[in-house]
């Protein structure tokens, strides 16, 4: 147990220099101070780092209180994010650490609210709270997610939503990121969530649904949108593995596989919206095998239409077919379930009737 809370907040940086800055007022501004800043250069090109310490220099110059000695900045080659937060990881000085991306940031009581959680859980070696999306726009979005405090079904949440939290609104034990080994190194995607999972196998999480944390979603360099993974990420495929091992009547091994197949649907949306509907195909394909839920027929039929554009009518028996017979064994659940089947009957109309067009 630990006694006292210091936090080391660990800034991975690479090419941002459109946004570095207003991340580190983010953290300056916090009402409850970081005992510690560690910037990690993983090699910028675009002049990020002189604009860190071109920022501090003015502040000091302007004698702005803050003790600025509380920043550190450390390079390194160009490795990755994963190696980034790894090396923040080794020379933490706090028993805490709090990622934040360089071009996310946080509302002024994210820390606070994260030491109210050390408190009330009793030192949870996990600490997190809700973000939401912040458009290029200025505009905001909550992020769909349902989690319990204190809960160790994370795996659950997951599978029905959004993320419950990312990589800048979670602080977690040093001990604990050492004894996972920290991220994986080499990962395009899902290198986070790889590790978020680990820890929820072993450790409870300290939850606030406070939503201090902004995730910027239409940055530049967000390329997981833009171009998104065609394979099945290696956290998804570790869940599969681990529910493989476990009785058939687990409910963790079916929270587990519900995961890896919504992480499938989520790639399979952004190929489709990216225009390699074939490859969305593929993927619910493998989904649809894990677990033949209404949700991902839906998403099997809005590919089919896409990727057979001006054919897409003389797929209507089949799909009509398809998603009846996935929708009549959810007729005896609750209402809300049967208004989620009912809206994705209507996105395929639509779909339908769009293509109708071609």
């Amino acid at each position: 147990m630990f006694t006292t809370l210091n936090i080391t907040v660990v800034i991975p940086l690479y090419n941002k220099a459109h946004t570095i800055v207003g991340t580190l007022e983010s953290v300056i501004q916090q009402s409850r101070a970081a005992d510690e800043i560690v910037i990690i250069d993983d090699g910028s090109s675009d002049g990020s780092v002189d604009c860190v310490e071109r920022h501090i220099a003015e502040q000091q110059a302007a004698e702005r209180p803050f003790e600025w000695n509380r920043i550190r900045i450390i390079r390194q080659n160009n490795q990755g994010v994963s190696a980034a937060r790894n090396h923040g990881i080794a020379v933490a000085r706090g028993n805490y650490i709090a990622f934040l991306d360089a071009d996310d940031a946080w509302l002024p009581q994210y820390l606070e609210q994260i030491e109210k959680l050390h408190k009330e859980s009793r030192a949870c070696p996990v600490l997190a709270t809700a973000y939401q999306y912040e458009l290029a726009d200025k505009e905001f979005k909550q992020a769909r997610y349902r989690f319990v405090a204190h809960s160790r079904n994370y795996f659950a949440m997951v599978a029905r939503g959004d993320l419950p939290f990312n990589s800048s609104s979670v602080c977690i034990a040093k001990t604990l990121l050492q004894k996972l080994q920290g991220f994986p190194v080499g990962q395009r995607m899902g290198e986070d969530q790889e590790l978020w999972q680990r820890a929820a196998l072993c450790s409870q999480i300290a939850y606030s649904p406070l939503q201090l944390s902004l995730y910027r979603i239409e940055v530049a360099d967000r390329a997981c949108d833009s171009q998104p993974e065609q394979s099945e990420c290696a956290y998804s495929l570790q869940l599969c593995e681990l529910a493989e091992r476990l009785p058939a009547d687990s409910l963790l091994r079916e929270e587990l596989i519900a995961c890896s197949v919504t992480h499938l649907r989520q790639l399979a949306r952004l190929n489709i919206q990216s225009g390699n509907a074939q490859v969305a195909l593929r993927l619910l394909s493998k989904a649809f095998r894990r677990m033949n839920d209404s949700k991902t027929a839906c998403y099997l039929i809005w590919a089919s239409a896409v990727w057979c554009k001006g054919k897409a009518i003389a797929m209507a028996q089949y799909c009509n077919a398809l998603l009846s017979s996935t929708f009549s064994a959810t007729k005896t659940g609750s209402n809300q379930k049967r208004l989620s089947e009912l809206r994705y009957r209507r996105r395929w109309r639509e779909t339908l009737n769009q293509q109708e067009q071609y």
